[in-house]
């Protein structure tokens, strides 16, 4: 019997645990809330957090050998998923990837490398905020360099001094450091790629929709913008992976569309 491992068993994981199931493979569950795993319908679950990587090892009692792969739906644990999918010896992304896509300011840097179009990141430190704002046009996004969901995330627009007194509540939500980003206009999109031998399918293609800066309300499928623009969305995607590493796995992708193309806002897998 092949198992597949479920980082999550919460109600965004239901699905996904179903669909492994589906396939004909026995699901495990990690999950630190034991009731969910009793809600969850998968064969095996341990109310262990899916963040915990060496609990996790410790508490797979089968073989190597039994394990078919790890997968996440609507948890970001890309470095968890690539550390598990490793020690099994199953598909997946390279260590190293995961644990750079943790971290927006790094992944960005391996993205400029390459020559990734992207909103570029630049580190906030003592007394660079001002020169940033300047150099960047007045138009900035800050948001934590480690954190998902929005957390943190601010747009500030002509105004030095509000800057300064968000920053102070962003950084409470998150000790990893803030980063600054030049404010790309254009329509957003949501995205979802699969990278299988280096190149990239993309179905999911959604119109993301906001209700203020940062606070998304939902998303529209089909994109209004699939026709002319998947294509080149889906190159820059697999361009991304090349450069990253990533032959096989996921990318989900945060898109702006720009007058100079699509550029990737943020990425994780």
């Amino acid at each position: 019997m092949n198992w597949v491992i479920s980082l999550g068993a919460g109600k965004e994981q239901l699905p996904l645990i179903r669909a492994i199931q589906a396939e004909g493979y026995s699901c495990l569950a990690f999950d630190k809330d034991s009731s969910a795993l009793e809600r969850s319908g998968a064969d095996l679950g341990m109310p262990i957090s899916n963040r915990d990587v060496d609990a996790m090892m410790a508490s797979t009692f089968f073989p190597p050998s039994e394990f078919s792969g790890v997968m996440a739906a609507a948890s970001e644990v890309p470095d968890v998923m690539a550390i598990l999918a490793h020690r099994l010896g199953t598909p997946g992304i390279p260590v190293a990837a995961g644990m750079l896509l943790k971290d927006k300011l790094r992944y960005k840097e391996v993205l400029k490398a390459a020559g990734v179009p992207h909103t570029e990141a630049h580190e906030i430190y003592g007394g660079s905020v001002k020169a940033l704002f300047d150099q960047l046009g007045y138009e900035v996004v800050v948001k934590p360099r480690v954190s998902s969901g929005s957390r943190g995330v601010f747009l500030c627009r002509h105004d030095p001094m509000g800057l300064v007194g968000r920053m102070a509540d962003a950084a409470d939500a998150d000790h990893s450091g803030l980063i600054m980003e030049g404010y790309q206009e254009g329509p957003q999109i949501s995205s979802d790629t699969l990278i299988w031998e280096g190149r990239g399918t993309t179905a999911p293609f959604v119109d993301r929709f906001y209700a203020e800066f940062g606070k998304e309300l939902g998303g529209s499928s089909p994109s209004h913008w699939a026709f002319i623009e998947r294509s080149a969305a889906n190159k820059l995607i697999e361009d991304a992976a090349k450069a990253l590493g990533i032959r096989y796995g996921t990318i989900k992708a945060d898109l702006v569309l720009t007058e100079e193309g699509p550029k990737i806002i943020e990425l994780t897998c």
